[in-house]
């Protein structure tokens, strides 16, 4: 049965007050995440920005019919996303990229950190919410080092 049907069966389940579909939710939502987990990290979407909808999955009081699922993305919306519908996003690409440039920030070579999380940035086709998390924490780390460095030279 695909992704599709899956959902369709599990809201229909719910209207009927079934309490199966409950786990089916949690278990198809999981299964999304790491089928596309590249493209959910390219997007922002953590495991814990899945919390909340896992959530109100489980609440007993949501109303499926009148009450929205919160929305994983930061942005609150999928308008950013329409354009790209249909494209072909090499996901996996920009996941190994930034892998890279974290491995470098995290051997403090925040350069080449810098040099590939740009480059990505300028290549990519949407805007990557991880990406500029990174970039401005490498920065906030240059700035830091560059301040102790004037402190430095100003007192010895």
């Amino acid at each position: 049965m695909s992704n599709t049907g899956k959902v369709r069966n599990l809201f229909n389940n719910l209207l009927e007050g079934k309490k199966k579909p409950i786990e089916e939710a949690i278990n198809i939502i999981e299964e999304r995440f790491q089928q596309q987990f590249s493209e959910f990290f390219c997007l922002g979407i953590v495991q814990e920005s899945l919390e909340p909808i896992i959530q109100k999955i489980q609440d007993e009081t949501w109303k499926p019919l009148t009450e929205r699922l919160p929305c994983p993305f930061s942005s609150g919306n999928l308008k950013s996303l329409a354009p790209l519908y249909g494209k072909n996003i090499p996901w996996s690409e920009y996941h190994s990229t930034y892998s890279k440039a974290l491995k470098e920030y995290q051997n403090n070579r925040l350069d080449i950190a810098s040099e590939l999380l740009q480059t990505l940035e300028s290549e990519a086709v949407i805007r990557l919410p991880i990406v500029t998390t990174l970039l401005k924490q490498i920065q906030l780390k240059i700035d830091t080092s560059q301040q102790y460095f004037e402190y430095l030279q100003e007192n010895l």
